[in-house]
């Protein structure tokens, strides 16, 4: 197993040989705080006095699995405020608790009392809208245990239910909230009878299959926040969620059927079915592996999330709204990823419409809901690694913002010129 001051070492290999021009490091995790177990990792935050963008890397040094945050200063603020406004404190912590070493130490050393700080004042507040959303999720979950389930199902909604329980209990009262191991750790921190009810409930629901003391100790837990939610649970959906009988089909870059956009539908009144051009955003969120978020359409063909840019709507406006549209979840955006255009994105339609489509494809990360296809334009999400997302059938504008993308995060990405004098 190692030992601190073995992964101390290793930190500081990893900052001279991989991150050569980094002003300083954060050295963190569970190693430095005398909990390592054998395949505990190096969580290193790494500060540059600047950079394009933000990005995260995993490698292996020394027989040390490391996992790297790479920033400058403002990436850095910014993803510390994600921290806070999400509640859980994952690049926060590492921060704050993290042993700062490099060869310069004075912005890494602000941020750690910042850090420190913004740990103390604890996270935002969950607004009304989130509150409300874990209540039904929780509700939902809750009366499904009511009924006969197989065992299978009843695990299911169990490991469904257990971080949405444990997100309300310690944001609902203030407090930071994690995920895997930290949510047992968290609980008890704030209250130990609590944590132990929680645990049992959950024992015997995942052991026995036994409902009835999670039902129980749900109903109580709920109270002080207005208890179980359905009844009179309403949430609206953006106006640009319709699809009109005055508007025609089309698909967008992604190769999926959308409503047209009243400005497109003009337009078509005036040319038919002649060439159109047409502005796109493509949205890719990754997960903490590197996996990206990809749609299966009606046509069975996988895509990345977006659409149409609406006249008068940013590139990033549009990215977010379609992201919401089709994916149920808001998103950050992180970075242009790239534009893309070329003959591989021009399509005909069935009804005989052509469209020329520039795609500006965004990197995004998810800072609130749960995905979930809008089961109109897409019938499913999943996550897929560079290697799995190859396998899978795509439209030819697809296939070039996936992969061009996801070899690329580092940077911006584009297709290589073929123009000749």
């Amino acid at each position: 197993m190692t030992t601190p001051a073995e992964a101390m070492r290793v930190a500081e290999r990893a900052l001279t040989e991989r991150f050569a021009d980094a002003d300083a490091g954060f050295a963190a995790g569970s190693i430095f705080r005398g909990e390592g177990a054998v395949a505990s990792d190096i969580d290193l935050v790494v500060l540059y006095p600047h950079l394009s963008n933000a990005r995260r890397e995993s490698f292996v040094l020394d027989g040390v699995p490391v996992e790297a945050f790479v920033h400058d200063s403002e990436t850095l603020a910014w993803f510390l405020a994600g921290d806070r406004d999400r509640g859980r404190p994952a690049l926060l912590a590492m921060v704050a608790e993290g042993r700062i070493f490099g060869p310069k130490t004075g912005a890494a050393a602000d941020f750690q009392v910042k850090a420190r700080r913004m740990l103390i004042e604890g996270p935002a507040p969950l607004s009304k809208a989130q509150l409300e959303q874990l209540r039904y999720d929780i509700t939902d979950k809750i009366d499904d245990l009511r009924g006969r389930r197989s065992r299978a199902e009843i695990t299911a909604l169990g490991a469904a239910l257990y971080a949405s329980l444990a997100e309300l209990l310690l944001r609902g009262r203030g407090r930071w909230f994690g995920s895997g191991k930290w949510i047992p750790r968290l609980l008890r921190d704030l209250d130990v009878a609590m944590a132990t009810r929680f645990d049992t409930a959950f024992e015997a629901l995942f052991a026995r299959g036994e409902a009835a003391q999670l039902i129980g100790f749900v109903e109580e837990a709920l109270r002080p926040f207005g208890g179980l939610l359905f009844d009179g649970d309403q949430r609206a959906a953006p106006p640009s969620s319709r699809v009109t009988a005055s508007t025609a089909a089309r698909r967008d870059a992604a190769g999926r059927e959308a409503a047209m956009s009243s400005y497109a539908g003009k337009i078509r009144a005036k040319i038919g079915a002649e060439l159109l051009f047409l502005q796109a955003a493509s949205v890719l969120a990754f997960d903490d592996d590197g996996r990206v978020l990809l749609g299966q359409g009606r046509n069975g063909m996988w895509a990345t999330i977006g659409g149409a840019i609406e006249p008068g709507e940013s590139p990033a406006d549009a990215a977010v709204r379609e992201f919401w549209e089709e994916a149920g979840a808001l998103v950050s955006i992180v970075r242009v990823l790239g534009v893309f255009f070329g003959p591989e994105f021009f399509v005909t339609y069935p009804d005989g419409n052509q469209v020329a489509y520039t795609a500006i494809a965004f990197e995004a990360r998810i800072i609130s809901g749960e995905v979930k296809p809008d089961n109109v334009e897409l019938g499913k999400l999943a996550w897929f690694t560079a290697e799995e997302a190859e396998r899978l059938p795509m439209t030819p504008p697809n296939r070039i913002v996936t992969q061009l993308a996801m070899a690329g995060r580092d940077k911006p990405v584009h297709q290589e010129p073929r123009w000749r004098p």
